[in-house]
C-alpha cells in the first residue's frame, strides 16, 4: 500500500477515537501535504472541507456523524 493509502486509512482508524471532523481534517492536512500542496493550502483545505461537510450533513441535512471525545 502507498503513502497515500496509509494516510487514508490512518484518517479513517482514527475516526473513532477523535470523531469525523477531526479524523478528516488531519487526513486532508497530511494528504495535501503529501500529494505537494503548501502548508498553507493544506491548512486551507483541512479547515475548509471538514467545516463545509459538517455544515452540509450535520446542520442542513440533519445526518449525525461519529463524534469525538470533543464533541466534533
Amino acid at each position: 500500500m502507498g503513502q497515500v493509502g496509509l494516510i487514508t486509512a490512518a484518517g479513517v482508524a482514527l475516526v473513532t477515537p477523535l470523531g469525523m471532523i477531526p479524523a478528516l481534517t488531519v487526513m486532508l492536512l497530511a494528504l495535501v501535504r503529501r500529494m505537494g500542496g503548501s502548508w498553507l493550502g493544506a491548512a486551507g483545505t483541512a479547515l475548509f472541507v471538514p467545516a463545509a461537510l459538517h455544515l452540509l450533513f450535520v446542520r442542513w441535512l440533519g445526518v449525525p456523524l461519529p463524534r469525538g471525545p470533543v464533541g466534533l
